[in-house]
């Protein structure tokens, strides 16, 4: 079973969606691992938006967001002091990557990035999301749903609300995914100054990479 989290975030003014969600077995070792419930975290963008949908979380990064900066070290020395399977690969300005490797089977591991740019609330977290199928988070409880979440993943439309010079790159990305781009995105992006087609390495990793 899931250890759900107890303590809930307060100040979230996303309400929590109806839908009841399971997360595939093979992910619910790593719940348990990350002991959600003792650290005032959430899991948002890719990973919960996998598990929506009843997949595995697979090769993708398992995204943690905190309030504040004491909590990311605690998440990652209990992660390294309790997980012997635990490593950490790099570390960047933007987040911390551990692996973890399944004690059941060898042959799974995660990858848990502890995102460090911190916010307040859920609903804050949300909105600085840039494609509306990433707005999607979970305390291990609830799920929170950002707007046009739902109506867009099940028309998998591509619907970029944020945009900067990346977003060209952003947009190939989903659409490798399946989705298809709204004719606002295709417009924006085709008289949009700031959007360019250089997917050179000298725009780095941009503010919406964790997201998915």
């Amino acid at each position: 079973m899931i250890k759900l989290l107890q303590t809930l975030l307060e100040g979230d003014s996303v309400p929590p969606q109806p839908k009841r969600i399971t997360v595939p077995h093979q992910d619910s070792t790593i719940l348990d691992e990350l002991q959600l419930d003792r650290h005032n975290c959430v899991i948002a963008g890719g990973c919960p938006l996998l598990w929506y949908q009843g997949l595995p979380v697979g090769k993708h990064d398992i995204d943690l967001w905190f309030k504040n900066e004491s909590d990311i070290t605690a998440v990652k020395n209990h992660l390294l002091t309790t997980h012997l399977s635990s490593r950490v690969m790099f570390e960047t300005h933007n987040a911390i990557t551990i692996e973890c490797d399944s004690v059941e089977n060898r042959t799974l591991t995660w990858r848990i990035q502890l995102i460090k740019r911190t916010f307040t609330t859920v609903e804050q977290l949300l909105d600085s999301f840039d494609v509306t199928v990433t707005k999607i988070a979970t305390d291990g409880h609830r799920w929170f749903l950002g707007e046009h979440f739902a109506e867009d993943l099940r028309d998998r439309r591509l619907r970029m609300m944020k945009y900067n010079a990346s977003a060209v790159r952003r947009a190939l990305k989903y659409v490798t995914y399946g989705y298809t781009p709204d004719p606002e995105l295709i417009d924006r992006i085709i008289s949009d100054p700031v959007a360019t087609w250089d997917f050179s390495d000298q725009y780095g990793i941009d503010e919406y990479e964790n997201a998915f």
